[in-house]
């Protein structure tokens, strides 16, 4: 007779536990995994997380041996040692480590960090032979892509196996974008990418021509007129957009009200929301999230 096996833990959805059983060495930990994978995928997502610890933490390679690990620091210093050589890692330092890499990584004190893993063949760094450390500051749009990331497996929503993979892609464009020494050959002025890119980082935020014309170091007229020549839009309208696209994502691949959603993107009151909403898009936020749900499910 065959030995009856234990029910599978549950995943964890709130609190970093599953079911109130986390690993000993975490004093908090959330895990999204991998669900049904497209065939068509060359490589996927296979765990993200986030993960806490009070007191000492030790792993190596023959934990996730064979993924491509990805390690986003928080908080705390922690030391990774690969080919006899050790590396202090600080908050906002980015670590890859390819697959079949010899390592440790360990900390005396607590840290905080996000993490994930790849299966499969990823081109992006299949030509790397041991770990890199990218010395970072801490940067919010990478511990954004990791938070959303992390989300995306939570959700475990059709289609968030290929969000899932392009979130790797926006993590290794931004990584070049901030790390790169070249001269940029975008056709956008110098200025006005400035301000997309602070307009994008700061959707959240109430809209200030001042604010932004100061952060670009020009006049709010000129702003207005470098927008209306190359975006063909105001400022303003560029950052509702900004706001409304980040609107719709929520919208779809989280369990949020209208409420708490327009709430993220900035927005203290929920029926201008609606109607900002509406107008950039044609329809209202829940006219959106029901057509587009059916269309899931069709």
């Amino acid at each position: 007779m065959d030995k009856k096996q234990p029910a599978p833990l549950k995943r964890p959805i709130m609190g970093g536990t599953k079911n109130g059983i986390r690993p000993k060495r975490y004093s908090y930990w959330r895990t999204g995994y991998a669900g049904n994978i497209p065939t068509t995928l060359q490589f996927w997502v296979t765990q993200a997380g986030e993960y806490h610890t009070d007191h000492k933490f030790f792993s190596d390679e023959s934990e996730y041996a064979s993924w491509h690990q990805f390690y986003y620091q928080q908080s705390g210093e922690g030391f990774l040692t690969t080919n006899d050589e050790t590396s202090s890692i600080l908050p906002g330092h980015l670590i890859i480590i390819p697959k079949g890499t010899i390592f440790t990584f360990h900390a005396s004190d607590g840290i905080q960090i996000h993490w994930f893993a790849i299966e499969g063949e990823c081109p992006l760094i299949e030509t790397k032979q041991t770990a890199s450390v990218y010395p970072l500051a801490p940067h919010q749009h990478i511990h954004s892509i990791f938070a959303r990331l992390r989300e995306t497996l939570l959700q475990e929503q059709p289609g968030n196996a290929f969000r899932a993979v392009a979130l790797v892609y926006e993590l290794f464009a931004t990584l070049e974008a901030i790390s790169s020494n070249k001269q940029s050959e975008s056709i956008y002025p110098e200025t006005l990418r400035i301000a997309l890119t602070f307009l994008n980082e700061n959707y959240e935020q109430p809209y200030s021509s001042e604010r932004l014309a100061t952060h670009c170091r020009v006049s709010t007229p000129h702003l207005r007129s470098l927008f209306q020549k190359w975006v063909g839009e105001s400022p303003h309208r560029t950052h509702q957009r900004y706001r409304i696209e980040k609107a719709e994502r929520l919208l779809l691949s989280q369990d949020l009200s209208v409420r708490e959603v327009a709430k993220q993107v900035g927005y203290s009151d929920p029926y201008y929301f609606s109607r900002v909403f509406k107008k950039m898009t044609g329809v209202s936020p829940s006219h959106y999230r029901a057509t587009m749900t059916d269309q899931k499910i069709s």
